[in-house]
């Protein structure tokens, strides 16, 4: 910004028309806003600005993916989500003017955020009308829009995984996006996995470590190894599952991925509540909420709830595991996912329990519980491992 610039906003602030928010950013006024809207949609700069703006905001979203599993994932998520207006405006201008590159790759290169914060249907939205937009994109471009449909897709256990995801792992073969295409692999044999095809998937998270490894991609070597834990979970073998889990969170602290070591203890603290040893679940649970929360990541917070429920019905307390039950079940609707097995049979047998305990009185908590916001449930999971 040049001198002028900067003396023009100083005067708009002295006439309380911008809100100084933070460093570099500012609230304006609705009225002026609607104002200076209805003053730029006649101008002949208006396409300039809004290309600029898209520019802009893609730049930060491409910026911000990788930083989204790095040690400073807080701040870049605080700063997309401060800056969503924004990116929907991004997406709107790209969209509407036929812009598939951009579109694709700022759609493609957000999904995290999308997924993490339950914006299952707004992500779904702007993935359909990204690639309805057709003509030539760049493999990197249709590889990401792939990527993120295909993990929006699972959020919600969908049809066709398996199509979705050999699909992305192909197009990241062709771009070379080899930090991206360890982690498709990863999730194509989970897709395998739950389709009861054991040695394919075994390959391919097979090949996903040992490209993980070769490139030195240490995030990926612990996704891929967590995963596996879901193949054990499969064959009935928690042993080995709780095993792989604490390999990958010994490798995820040594690179601070928050998001990564609270997922993975929210499953150690499953499996450890399932075998009755309440106390390493409390232990795992809290320091999960902890990480999760820190980020806003819904994603895993409302995965952490049927735990705090079935730790509840273990310390007897059968009125706040109905309520817990209940509460996840209405914020998975609300957020647009479905949970995997292991929680989603923890939720069934905890929710059960708790019905045989408290009889007639299981449909008041359950009514109460389905009112609960996010933050008020992960409260009540808190009070009940305390």
């Amino acid at each position: 910004m040049t001198e002028t610039d900067f003396e023009q906003i100083a005067e708009l602030i002295d006439w309380s028309l911008l809100k100084p928010l933070d460093e570099g950013r500012f609230f304006m006024l609705e009225t002026i806003r609607e104002y200076a809207a209805d003053e730029l949609a006649g101008s002949r700069e208006k396409k300039a600005l809004r290309d600029g703006h898209l520019v802009y905001f893609l730049d930060l979203v491409i910026e911000a993916e990788p930083e989204l599993t790095g040690s400073q994932q807080a701040e870049w998520y605080g700063r997309l989500a401060a800056e969503q207006d924004n990116i929907r405006e991004a997406l709107e201008h790209a969209c509407d003017t036929g812009d598939g590159e951009r579109a694709l790759m700022l759609a493609g290169s957000i999904w995290r955020f999308w997924l993490n914060r339950g914006q299952i249907g707004e992500a779904s939205h702007w993935y359909e009308r990204a690639f309805a937009i057709g003509g030539d994109v760049s493999p990197v471009a249709r590889a990401r829009g792939l990527f993120g449909a295909a993990h929006m897709a699972e959020a919600r256990r969908g049809e066709g995984l398996i199509e979705k995801f050999e699909e992305v792992v192909d197009a990241l073969r062709l771009s070379g996006e080899t930090r991206w295409q360890i982690l498709a692999m990863t999730h194509l044999a989970l897709a395998h996995v739950e389709e009861g095809d054991r040695e394919r998937a075994e390959d391919l998270s097979a090949e996903a470590l040992a490209l993980a490894r070769e490139t030195g991609d240490v995030r990926g070597e612990a996704i891929t190894i967590s995963n596996v834990s879901h193949h054990l979970l499969h064959d009935g073998d928690e042993a080995g599952a709780e095993k792989t889990l604490e390999q990958a969170v010994g490798l995820l602290r040594e690179i601070g991925d928050t998001y990564g070591i609270a997922s993975c203890l929210c499953d150690l603290a499953t499996l450890a509540v399932r075998r009755g040893d309440v106390e390493t679940s409390i232990a795992e649970l809290r320091e999960g909420i902890e990480l999760s929360t820190s980020i806003d990541d819904r994603w895993t917070l409302i995965h952490s709830l049927p735990v705090g429920g079935a730790v509840a019905f273990a310390r007897g307390d059968s009125w706040t595991t109905a309520l817990l039950c209940s509460a996840t079940e209405a914020l998975l609707a609300a957020h647009g996912f479905v949970l995997d097995d292991l929680s989603a049979q923890l939720l069934a047998d905890t929710s059960r329990a708790a019905r045989d305990t408290l009889g007639d009185g299981f449909d008041g908590a359950s009514a109460a519980g389905s009112e609960l916001e996010l933050d008020e449930a992960v409260e009540l999971a808190l009070a009940a491992i305390d």
